[in-house]
């Protein structure tokens, strides 16, 4: 998923680490293999060993690591995945995962309805 929450931050962090802003990733929702992406995912693991850190946690390592380890990046359609909605019924239909403000307010049942998730 590209990462579009905070796009000044995101171009600061993608500049600071050579990384075209347009290839900066949203690791908060990042689908992968562990056998497949294992090199990269063990590169990341080693920046954060030796000191690397981030505002975004691991999301940095994460995208030093796939440029340094040439892996492609396929994003994902940000209307239908990653969404921020201030409310359960405010997702769109066919949302797959949805960011909600206030979700902990919200009694489980509702959630479940509105998403057809289970609530953890």
């Amino acid at each position: 998923m590209r990462d579009t929450f905070n796009p000044r931050f995101v171009l600061y962090e993608a500049t600071r680490l050579g990384i075209p802003f347009w290839q900066y990733f949203n690791s908060g929702l990042l689908v992968m293999t562990r056998a497949a992406h294992r090199p990269m995912l063990s590169e990341a693991e080693r920046l954060t060993r030796a000191g690397f850190r981030s505002r975004l946690f691991d999301q940095s390592q994460l995208n030093v690591a796939r440029r340094r380890m040439g892996v492609r990046l396929n994003f994902l359609e940000r209307t239908r995945y990653n969404v921020l909605a201030d409310g359960p019924d405010r997702a769109a239909p066919g949302v797959v995962l949805a960011h909600c403000d206030g979700l902990e307010r919200v009694p489980a049942h509702v959630v479940r309805r509105s998403y057809g998730a289970a609530v953890g």
